[in-house]
């Protein structure tokens, strides 16, 4: 599993779900639309404040920001 873009993928289903384009949702989160595209294909990492921002945004828990399914063994 690769975390960071597992975590970006996650971030851009909320955007999405939110019906927000990438620059309206890092104005949101009081980021750089520079810095969110880089988030949701995983080259950059998310930092604990840009996760607290999306929590209170989207209303989503902590729990299910973190919540991953299990993927198949091949």
């Amino acid at each position: 599993m690769n975390v960071k873009k597992e975590l970006g993928l996650k971030i851009k289903r909320l955007r999405q779900k939110e019906g927000l384009t990438q620059e309206q949702f890092a104005e949101k989160l009081n980021i750089a639309a520079r810095t969110l595209a880089g988030i949701e294909i995983g080259e950059s990492f998310v930092s604990a404040q840009t996760i607290e921002n999306i929590l209170k945004y989207t209303g989503i828990s902590l729990e299910d920001f973190f919540y991953f399914k299990p993927s198949k063994a091949h």
